[in-house]
């Protein structure tokens, strides 16, 4: 696995749930609706290019206050403090989808599938864009593929992590 490009197992842009940057954040968590399956949204700009994404949880976050729901993880709040704070001054004043984007790594076709994995880890990502030259979203690698692909090339006798 550790020389296999990531075109081997991604998905088509096509196939990725990706919105404008410009789209209200109603129209962006309906087409999440129609794609239950789906972790992250990508969003990007009108020449299609990659701006960042919003993890599922950051849309639930966003509907718990639109219904006058705490917000707030009581059991982290001391840890998470003014971050935690800003968060939800951040998803209050929100209008756009480009609003509550977070930055994301990306990788290219010619990655390999073990810099995927890593930064998917690292990163704590189901899904990482994959984007060409110039960052134009041109589709994605789901974990559930390199995991499937990691089993897939271990031997059944053989541990898939040596410690």
């Amino acid at each position: 696995m550790d020389k296999t490009q990531v075109k081997t197992v991604s998905e088509p842009s096509s196939r990725t749930l990706s919105v404008n940057e410009d789209q209200p954040i109603e129209k962006a968590i309906r087409q999440f609706v129609k794609q239950p399956d789906v972790h992250t949204l990508f969003i990007v700009d009108d020449k299609g290019k990659l701006k960042g994404l919003v993890k599922l949880h950051y849309i639930l976050n966003w509907v718990k206050l639109k219904l006058n729901m705490d917000v707030a993880n009581r059991s982290n709040m001391r840890v998470a403090g003014a971050f935690q704070a800003f968060e939800i001054m951040k998803l209050c004043q929100s209008q756009t989808i480009g609003d509550i984007i977070s930055e994301t790594p990306s990788v290219k076709e010619t990655d390999t599938l073990d810099q995927a994995l890593h930064i998917m880890v690292h990163e704590q990502l189901v899904e990482l864009p994959v984007v060409d030259g110039a960052g134009k979203l041109i589709g994605e690698v789901k974990l559930t593929h390199l995991l499937a692909r990691m089993l897939e090339d271990s031997p059944d006798s053989e541990p898939i992590c040596k410690i």
